[in-house]
């Protein structure tokens, strides 16, 4: 396992537009479901291929950030259904973990409870 894996994962909701990056790039809408300095889960159905590089534009409640990351896997519907995921979506993984906005992203939340080895979201 990667230390990006072994990272503390926290859960929270952000809404985020993933930019493709380079002209034309394709653009996708959802939110940040959970996060950790490693890599971030956003929920969306407008799923981009993986290994694309994009930029996420993340609306918090007071600012806008822009941090770089590349689509390292996705989860179709009917892919979320099997795994028991919360929802479709796309698995990142940050460029500069040790940027200061992924740093800031990283510690809000609250941490996913483990449940026999799947990650599930505390209510």
């Amino acid at each position: 396992m990667t230390e990006r894996h072994r990272a503390q994962r926290n859960t929270l909701r952000l809404p985020v537009t993933v930019w493709q990056r380079g002209e034309g790039g394709q653009r996708a809408s959802g939110h940040i479901m959970d996060v950790s300095a490693g890599g971030a889960y956003i929920a969306t159905y407008d799923l981009l291929p993986t290994d694309t590089l994009v930029v996420l534009e993340i609306a918090y409640p007071d600012r806008t950030a822009r941090v770089s990351a590349q689509i390292v896997h996705n989860e179709s519907v009917e892919v979320a259904a099997e795994k028991s995921l919360f929802s479709a979506g796309m698995g990142v993984s940050f460029d500069l973990p040790e940027d200061p906005e992924v740093l800031e992203l990283a510690k809000l939340g609250r941490p996913l409870e483990d449940s026999g080895g799947r990650r599930k979201h505390p209510r």
